[in-house]
């Protein structure tokens, strides 16, 4: 869709989404004020006197909301002045309006009244806190035309945020980051199932998911808000991690979220045909998996995918080594089990910070070696009655 045709769209959906507030200002506790008044108003605006059309606009400002059916009716009118006067005044009495219902829906004990766009799926995936709400108001306050189109048109919705994640894609980045708003609506509006799952916008939200200028405001937990930001990032992940559960694992790793786990179980149910990606979802199940994960991963004992590991020595020579899918694998049934990995063949096992294990210390020193540890290890084997009834953390 043209960009000029897609704003129009936008601009239409907002109108009729404040004209629907305009109907509801009675509930809303607001003063009602008679209709008639301001459309004699509007037809002011386009009084000879330039005095009469000032003192007409000075006035609808003030009435407010009441005023908006009014005003958007003399924006549509055939004379040129009375339209441009309330195209004018509509952006005023909207913008004050608004921030006003914002604040106020911070306030209230009752947010549903103000039947602000997306709010009630929003509320169903990051629940009614002083911290969700904040967030919610923050992305409205950042992305108005996106938020507004989450109660509208799914299309509308998925070609403004095709063209907000592309623009934010080619922009430079920030000194001081991008408003937290801005991530929480992507997010959000990424989650929406009425959005397709196209492999260009799925990798841009993957791109923006692990940009490091989004990286904060997912992350900073100083002002509580972190979990409802972690509850959007896993909305969007669950989402598009079931066609794609590789990359929504890494972005879980990435911001140490355990739900990795569920993405990990999904891959190695799936049997990958590609050895790395099994290598990293054993090594996630080592990280955050429990007994009960030990039938899956035991299945991988007899896997021989032989994995690329070098180092470079001082001398700049390179030492080659040779680990299997099957010696991780072992490894990790062996940290799920509670075991001590010195005594079942891995006297040289390298713990590291993230995958729990240096994968080049897990080389046997011939096959074996390996196969004596792994037959050792399916005679020890824990019973099924020792393993953890714990979830297996599926997403």
């Amino acid at each position: 869709m043209p960009i000029q045709r897609q704003w129009t769209s936008i601009v239409g959906g907002l109108c009729l989404f404040w004209i629907a507030l305009a109907t509801q200002i009675s509930g809303l506790g607001v003063e009602k004020t008679d209709g008639a008044t301001a459309r004699v108003l509007v037809a002011k605006l386009g009084d000879a006197s330039f005095v009469v059309r000032k003192r007409a606009m000075a006035d609808l400002t003030k009435m407010g909301l009441p005023a908006l059916p009014a005003l958007v009716e003399g924006s549509r009118s055939s004379n040129r002045e009375i339209r441009y006067r309330s195209k004018h005044v509509l952006i005023v009495v909207r913008d004050l309006d608004f921030q006003q219902r914002l604040i106020a829906f911070l306030k209230d004990k009752e947010p549903d009244k103000y039947q602000l766009p997306g709010w009630k799926r929003f509320k169903t995936l990051a629940g009614v806190s002083p911290e969700s709400k904040h967030v919610f108001v923050e992305m409205h306050r950042s992305e108005q035309a996106l938020m507004a189109q989450s109660g509208l048109s799914g299309t509308q919705l998925n070609g403004l945020l095709n063209q907000r994640v592309s623009e934010y894609t080619k922009s430079r980045p920030a000194a001081d980051g991008v408003p937290t708003g801005f991530t929480a609506a992507i997010l959000f509006a990424s989650s929406d199932t009425r959005v397709p799952m196209t492999p260009t916008l799925t990798s841009l939200l993957y791109r923006l998911a692990l940009d490091s200028r989004n990286h904060r405001n997912i992350t900073d937990g100083s002002d509580g808000q972190d979990e409802v930001m972690r509850t959007l990032l896993l909305a969007f992940l669950q989402r598009y991690g079931k066609s794609d559960p590789y990359r929504s694992m890494n972005v879980c790793l990435n911001y140490g979220m355990p739900q990795a786990l569920g993405f990990a179980v999904k891959i190695l149910d799936g049997e990958s045909k590609a050895g790395s990606r099994r290598e990293a979802a054993l090594l996630t199940v080592n990280l955050y998996g429990g007994k009960t994960h030990l039938p899956l991963v035991e299945k991988f004992l007899d896997d021989t995918y032989m994995m690329a590991r070098t180092r470079r020595r001082p001398d700049g020579t390179l030492i080659k080594y040779k680990v299997q899918i099957r010696d991780v694998a072992l490894a990790t049934a062996i940290t799920l089990a509670g075991e001590d990995h010195v005594k079942c063949g891995f006297p040289h096992a390298r713990k590291s910070e993230l995958q729990s294990f240096d994968v080049s210390s897990l080389e046997f020193p011939s096959d074996g070696d390996r196969q004596a540890a792994i037959s050792a290890w399916k005679k020890r084997r824990p019973s099924k009655a020792d393993e953890d009834p714990a979830t297996d953390g599926r997403p």
